[in-house]
């Protein structure tokens, strides 16, 4: 946490997945806070699958 502005950094998991649910990888990340987000453009005319990106920062990897 920040003394300074108040914000608490939590730990996390970030999962990467088969398309049948089982998991490939997994990273535990440290302090973890969001820089940006991108949702996706919908388009009723153009229909197609959705995008989100997520930016985050973090200190570290957990072990």
């Amino acid at each position: 946490s920040s003394v300074t502005t108040g914000i608490k950094r939590p730990t996390a998991q970030i999962a990467a997945l088969r398309a049948d649910g089982s998991e490939v990888a997994r990273w535990g990340l440290i302090d973890v806070l969001p820089v940006s987000w991108q949702g996706p453009s919908l388009d009723p005319a153009n229909p197609g699958v959705a995008n989100e990106v997520l930016e985050i920062t973090h200190h570290g990897f957990t072990d």
